[in-house]
């Protein structure tokens, strides 16, 4: 509903200033200052908290109030960068030199769930104002209850050094090579957790300060003849990891953020009705404690993410005789690893024992009482490194009579550890596909796109002498991104998830052996090996006696096609012209309904069915998916794609 809808503002202020000097015919210097300040709200609809009221399960939800993740939530970035770069040229060198100096200051305030969040389970409990069994409510404030005291306003700075030689070997070899060191460093530090440091033995105010990284990196370019150029690179990348992950122990040091206990929400709502969503119910409010919140924290052995990248290429041109001359191809292949990168953890989770297929692990919380559903987030780095191998190749040819083309394929086999999607540390941790929690491992990049085939034609003509008539059609044929099939959970916490984490299809599917699989406990279960089976088959799921790795399957092709003519005019003067413009996106879509839909997933997994528990001896229970399992490789049509656009319009220059 439109009091659910907020307005994304920023507003932003840039100045920039560079001084180029020429000391000598083989000196010159460039001195660079540049200021840049970003201020983002979210401009509600509402001062109602977050309220929805689901019809039926899946079914339709009305949803209205303020966004729970919109409650409060303002940032503003100060960036000031000084930089010095040197060139100087000595016989067959060209020496690039230089230092930039980065001061960031981050101000943000995100009160996640300050207003309340209410989530009714049907119309019946809406109707009703009552929280029952399936419904919710949740609140996380400040402990003062002022969702001003969550703000942080920290700054960090990064010093970059670099130096680079071009050295011209021959008059056809030119190598390149250079080292760059980095170092960050930050005088601010998360408020210090006592409580945090009796239970670990160190603290939570790692901020990063003083880590550093040497990036060396070297290319040779060798021109073999006149029509073909081979390169070859190596060098090592800094991450380039979202301040905000750096930020997170600041949000949420477990003193200042608390979220209210659940068993003061039950002790309420059990006697008291729903009377308004304009505010938190005082017993509520009174239940948050100072130091009894959940924690974001950095591991103090924390090293800088980096990826090695390697590349090989080549470029050439050739003639094809009656089919024209100066065709030109290129190739690239490039090999990444990925090493250090950050992943999640929760180490409020002990492990206590396996499943039955001694693969899965369980875990208790080494919290109790009101502090039972306390996390810690950790962000540390992934004992195993992903890599990516990505394939590009592309043929160009223009003729004489204004034909021009370019054709291409790239082919993706990319590995990782965690997609680190969110800007939240909870989420990040909340939303990774794992087999058991805290334990990372190396699969199939969910970002990964398999083959990508990519086709433009343009014609450029002068219909009207003087003025150029530009026909472009642009096609694209791709593979969909990959999903996993996991268990569908709903406050299932016999793996030890707890209620921040229990109810989302985290978990990869153990896929039984068979009907005599003693994994599984078949009486308890809501569903037969032979139903179960036929969804699998359906599924195209073919692994039976093991948990399933991430990312196995894949979402469907798209096919895309766009289309656009554009013709120049006079203008009205001298040095005046227009050009009218007539596009369509999706082309292939107005040509028939079917063509052109991308059909994709709305989240990253789907379960193959539901999770029931554990019995005593670690057994599975099985259930069948609620509300029936969908099988297929998508769940729904996206709108904004799938649909063809028309653009009619006329620039004009003067």
């Amino acid at each position: 509903m439109a009091s659910n809808r907020y307005t994304y503002a920023t507003d932003m202020s840039n100045i920039a200033a560079k001084l180029y000097s020429d000391w000598t015919g083989e000196f010159s210097t460039e001195i660079g200052v540049s200021y840049k300040d970003v201020k983002s709200d979210s401009v509600t609809n509402s001062n109602l908290g977050a309220v929805e009221a689901t019809t039926f399960y899946r079914g339709p939800s009305f949803v209205f109030g303020t966004d729970r993740y919109r409650h409060a939530n303002v940032s503003q970035t100060k960036n000031l960068i000084l930089s010095f770069d040197g060139t100087y040229l000595f016989d067959d060198h060209e020496i690039q030199f230089g230092l930039q100096y980065e001061d960031l200051n981050l101000y943000n305030l995100f009160g996640d769930n300050s207003k309340g969040s209410w989530e009714f389970s049907s119309f019946q409990e809406f109707e009703s104002q009552t929280i029952g069994q399936y419904s919710q409510f949740s609140y996380g404030n400040a402990y003062t209850n002022d969702v001003n005291d969550l703000a942080y306003d920290v700054s960090r700075s990064q010093l970059s050094l670099y130096v680079e030689d071009t050295y011209y070997l021959t008059d056809d070899v030119v190598l390149t090579a250079g080292i760059r060191y980095e170092r960050l460093s930050s005088d601010d530090t998360p408020t210090l957790n006592t409580a945090f440091v009796n239970t670990y033995g160190y603290n939570n105010q790692e901020n990063l300060d003083g880590l550093d990284i040497i990036l060396p990196r070297v290319n040779v370019e060798w021109t073999a003849t006149d029509d073909l150029t081979l390169a070859f690179g190596i060098g090592r990348f800094q991450g380039g990891i979202p301040n905000v992950w750096y930020n997170n122990p600041f949000q949420n040091d477990g003193l200042t953020y608390v979220a209210a206990p659940e068993n003061a929400i039950d002790a309420y709502y059990n006697v008291n009705p729903v009377t308004s969503f304009d505010g938190v119910p005082q017993d509520i409010q009174n239940s948050l404690v100072q130091g009894a919140g959940s924690t974001n924290y950095t591991d103090p052995n924390f090293k800088l993410p980096s990826s090695w990248r390697s590349r090989i290429s080549a470029d050439y041109e050739f003639d094809l005789g009656s089919l024209g001359n100066g065709y030109k191809w290129s190739t690239e292949l490039m090999y990444h690893v990925k090493e250090n990168e950050a992943v999640w953890t929760n180490t409020a989770l002990v492990e206590s024992g396996l499943a039955a297929d001694g693969e899965r692990i369980i875990y208790d919380s080494r919290y109790t009482g009101d502090l039972a559903d306390n996390f810690d987030i950790q962000m540390t780095n992934a004992p195993d490194d992903g890599r990516s191998i990505i394939l590009s190749t592309a043929l160009a040819k223009q003729w004489d009579n204004g034909i021009s083309m370019t054709m291409s394929y790239a082919h993706q086999d990319v590995t990782e550890n965690q997609s680190g999607s969110s800007s939240r540390a909870q989420s990040n941790y909340k939303y990774n596909e794992i087999k058991s929690r805290n334990v990372d491992f190396v699969s199939r990049g969910h970002y990964e796109v398999e083959h990508s085939f990519k086709l433009n034609f343009n014609y450029v003509t002068q219909l009207f002498e003087g003025y150029d008539t530009n026909v472009n059609v642009f096609f694209e044929r791709r593979s969909g991104r990959p999903f996993s099939w996991t268990m569908g959970m709903y406050k299932d916490g016999d793996l030890g998830d707890t209620r921040d984490f229990y109810s989302n299809s985290a978990y990869l599917a153990y896929i039984p052996s068979g009907p005599n699989d003693t994994n599984v406990n078949w009486s308890q279960s809501g569903i037969s090996w032979d139903e179960l089976e036929v969804f699998l088959n359906k599924a195209g799921i073919s692994e039976r006696g093991q948990i399933l790795d991430r990312n196995t399957a894949t979402q469907p092709w798209v096919t895309t096609m766009d289309i656009s003519i554009k013709q120049e005019f006079a203008g009205f003067a001298n040095g005046h012209k227009g050009q009218i413009f007539f596009m369509i996106d999706n082309f292939a879509n107005l040509l028939n309904d079917d063509w052109g839909i991308e059909k994709t997933l709305d989240y990253t997994s789907k379960a193959i069915y539901d999770f029931g528990g554990l019995d005593n001896d670690g057994k599975y229970i099985l259930d069948k998916v609620y509300g029936g399992a969908d099988v297929r490789d998508y769940s729904s049509t996206n709108l904004s794609s799938s649909g063809w656009q028309m653009k009619i319009g006329v620039n004009y220059k003067f």
